[in-house]
């Protein structure tokens, strides 16, 4: 659990007037938090920049804010990727469609939670994530079709949409579907894993966000902030992730 250590070489450098906070490139893992609702917290630092050197970050929880920059001046968070051990989506193979009942059928795909694991809230507050899929013919949303609302309780095997009047929740939509493409399954809740709150003169650069519960960079009530180069994409394939 890196995220103690984190705490305590930025305590020392506010103690210390120290202007960079570095780190060995690596990956770091923040399993718990400082806060019931975030890991960690730097509160009204000045002149600071935290240079994580290339970085990987992974927090234990989508939907529990990474880092908490309140009421800061002059503080920068730079060059790191952030993603988080207990995604906030899965992914199924659609079996068969019920298309005038708003019903997905599906089987779970090896490697890949069920659904129904995100029926335990998951966002601090209590609040229940809003859940959604969308469906995947080769590598692509099928012509004509959007975001899902998925009701809750889940179910295992089904998944079933929430009425609406959007076109592509009618049953001559859903009826398109076929058996074998993916739906991808999403929750979506909590805070983003890069938070920051009042202040002045902050930055967010060269940062990657692989997944987050919620926006990837939430700035409110800051003044004169600089975002740049940071990217919000899907890790890219390999052995290991």
């Amino acid at each position: 659990d890196a995220r103690p250590l984190f705490q305590a070489a930025l305590a020392y450098a506010a103690a210390n007037s120290t202007a960079l906070v570095t780190a060995d490139p690596g990956a770091y893992y923040f399993l718990t938090p400082q806060m019931p609702d975030r890991y960690l917290q730097i509160d009204a630092y000045s002149n600071l920049t935290i240079d994580l050197a290339g970085s990987d970050l992974y927090l234990a929880q989508s939907e529990i804010i990474g880092f908490a920059l309140i009421d800061c001046t002059n503080v920068t968070l730079s060059n790191f990727t952030v993603d988080s051990l207990q995604l906030p989506f899965t992914q199924v193979q659609l079996t068969g469609v019920s298309a005038s009942q708003g019903v997905l059928q599906y089987n779970t795909i090896p490697g890949w939670p069920s659904p129904t694991t995100f029926n335990t809230v998951r966002d601090p507050s209590g609040t229940p994530e809003s859940l959604s899929a969308v469906v995947f013919r080769n590598g692509q949303m099928i012509p004509g079709t959007a975001v899902l609302p998925i009701q809750r309780p889940l179910s295992e095997g089904i998944l079933q949409i929430v009425s609406s009047d959007s076109p592509w929740t009618q049953a001559a939509v859903l009826g398109t579907y076929q058996p074998d493409d993916v739906i991808v399954f999403m929750a979506r809740g909590g805070e983003a894993p890069i938070l920051i709150e009042g202040g002045t003169g902050m930055g967010v650069t060269g940062v990657t966000v692989y997944s987050s519960a919620a926006i990837a960079v939430h700035l409110d009530n800051t003044q004169s902030a600089l975002v740049d180069h940071v990217q919000v994409i899907p890790r890219p394939r390999s052995e290991e992730h």
